[in-house]
C-alpha cells in the first residue's frame, strides 16, 4: 500500500487527492470500500456517539448541584428498614420541563404564607359551609378516636401505620372545612406536596417550609384545633407518598411541647421511618411551632450542656453553632447519621428563600441560617402557587451576583 499527493484528472474535472490509498494502481475510498449503505451506518454510528457525549456531560453538570444519599447504615428502632423499589417508586428525574433546566440551588426554603386569606377569598358558598361549631366537634372527636385507638394497640407505631384510617378522616376533613376560610390550610397542605415533586424534578436537594410559628398559637382556639387536626391526618396521610417519592421528613420545632402528644408522636414516628428510604430524592424540613430566636438560643443551650459535662471552657465557635441548626426533633438518637444529611454542596444556609402572599418580612425564619440567602417576594398566595412561579423564582437567582461581600 502506498500514497500519492498527485492530481488525478477525471472526466469531470481535475482532483487534487491528499495522500489516497491505493493498491495496484487503483484509488480506494471509504465508499468503495463500505458501499453506500456501510457509510451511511458510519455516519448514524457517529451521531450516535456524539449523542452519547451530550447526554454524559449534561448529568455530570447535574451532578455538580444535586446529591446522592446513601441510605442509613445504622439500624432504627422502630419500623424495619425499607428500600423504595423501583415499582414502588416514582423517578426522580420526571422530565416534564423541570429537569432539563440547569441551576445551582441545592437548598431552597419558602414561607408558605397566605392560606387563611386564600381561604377566605374562596369561601362564598357559606350557605353550604359547616359551622365552626361542627367542625371543633369533629376535631375533638379525631383525638378521642385516637387516643382510643392507639391505646388498642401493642404501640403507638401500629396505629400510625393504618394510612387507610388516616385518609378516610382526611376526607371527612376536607368535607367539613369545605366553602370555608379554613379551607384555605387544606389547600395549601396539598399544594405542599404539589410543590415537593416540583422540587424533586428540578434537583432540588433540600426544601425547607415554614409551616407554623410559635406567634402562630396565639390565633383563635378554633382555627388551632383545625390546624393540629390537619397536621396530624395529613402526616399519616403522606406517609405512602414519602415511599413513592423517596422524601425524608424531618421536622424542626423549637417549641414541640406545646404540640398535641399524638401529633408529636405522628411526627417523630414519621421521621424515624422516613430515614429508612433509599433512594432519597429530596429532604424536606418542615418547621412546626418554631423559631428562629428560640433556634439561635436552643443551640447554644446544647453546646453549652455539652461543655460543662466534659468541663470544656473554650468560646463558642461559628462553627459549632451552625451544627446545631435545622436540628430535628429525633436528632438526638441520630447525631452520626444526620452530620451526613448536611454538606459543602447542599449546606445549612438555604441558597434561595421564596416567601409568598407578598408580603416582604422574613418573620422570625432561619433567622441564623439565611445570612447570605437571596430572597424572592411573590404576590400569589400559597395555594395559588405554579411549576411556572418555581422556576422563574430560580431564573431570577441566575441573574443575581452572589458576592458574599467580597
Amino acid at each position: 500500500m502506498s500514497t500519492s499527493d498527485t492530481p488525478i484528472n477525471l472526466q469531470d474535472g481535475l482532483i487534487w487527492t491528499h495522500k489516497l490509498n491505493y493498491y495496484g494502481g487503483s484509488i480506494v475510498l471509504l465508499e468503495d470500500i463500505c458501499g453506500t449503505l456501510g457509510l451511511s451506518c458510519f455516519g448514524i454510528a457517529l451521531l450516535i456517539v456524539l449523542v452519547y457525549f451530550t447526554v454524559t456531560l449534561n448529568n455530570y453538570l447535574y451532578s455538580k448541584y444535586s446529591s446522592s444519599f446513601s441510605s442509613p447504615e445504622s439500624a432504627c428502632s422502630g419500623p424495619s428498614k425499607h428500600t423504595v423499589t423501583s415499582d414502588e417508586k416514582k423517578d426522580c428525574n420526571v422530565d416534564d420541563g423541570m429537569n432539563s433546566f440547569l441551576h445551582p440551588v441545592t437548598h431552597l426554603a419558602v414561607i408558605m404564607d397566605g392560606n387563611r386569606r386564600y381561604g377566605k377569598k374562596c369561601c362564598s358558598k357559606l350557605e353550604n359551609a359547616m359551622s365552626l361549631e361542627e367542625i371543633e366537634s369533629f376535631c375533638k372527636q379525631i383525638s378521642t378516636e385516637i387516643a382510643n385507638n392507639s391505646g388498642k394497640t401493642n404501640s403507638d407505631s401500629t396505629f400510625y401505620k393504618c394510612t387507610s384510617w388516616f385518609n378516610d378522616r382526611y376526607e371527612k376533613f376536607s368535607h367539613m372545612v369545605q366553602f370555608t376560610f379554613l379551607d384555605g390550610h387544606r389547600l395549601g397542605s396539598e399544594k405542599l406536596l404539589e410543590f415537593i415533586k416540583d422540587c424533586i424534578e428540578a434537583r432540588i436537594a433540600m426544601l425547607t417550609v415554614y409551616a407554623f410559628s410559635t406567634n402562630n398559637w396565639d390565633r383563635p382556639v378554633v382555627e388551632l384545633q383545625v390546624l393540629t387536626t390537619l397536621f396530624l391526618l395529613f402526616f399519616g396521610k403522606i406517609r405512602s407518598i414519602i415511599y413513592e417519592y423517596g422524601i425524608f421528613i424531618r421536622f424542626v420545632s423549637t417549641e414541640p411541647k406545646k404540640l398535641p402528644i399524638h401529633l408529636l408522636k405522628m411526627m417523630e414516628y414519621l421521621e424515624c421511618d422516613s430515614r429508612h428510604i433509599s433512594p432519597r430524592c429530596i429532604t424536606l424540613n418542615i418547621c412546626v411551632s418554631y423559631s428562629g430566636q428560640s433556634e439561635m438560643v436552643m443551640a447554644c443551650n446544647r453546646i453549652f450542656k455539652r461543655r460543662m459535662a466534659s468541663s470544656d471552657t473554650r468560646e463558642i465557635t461559628k462553627d459549632e453553632i451552625s451544627s446545631e441548626m435545622l436540628h430535628s426533633i429525633t436528632q438526638s438518637s441520630y447525631e452520626e447519621e444526620d452530620k451526613k444529611i448536611f454538606t459543602s454542596s447542599i449546606p445549612r444556609e438555604p441558597q434561595l428563600i421564596l416567601r409568598t402572599s407578598g408580603e416582604k418580612r422574613i418573620s422570625d425564619f432561619l433567622l441564623y441560617e439565611c445570612a447570605y440567602s437571596e430572597f424572592e417576594f411573590i404576590s400569589k398566595k400559597w395555594p395559588e402557587i405554579t411549576k411556572s412561579d418555581l422556576k422563574n423564582a430560580l431564573l431570577n437567582y441566575l441573574k443575581r451576583n452572589r458576592r458574599h461581600g467580597k
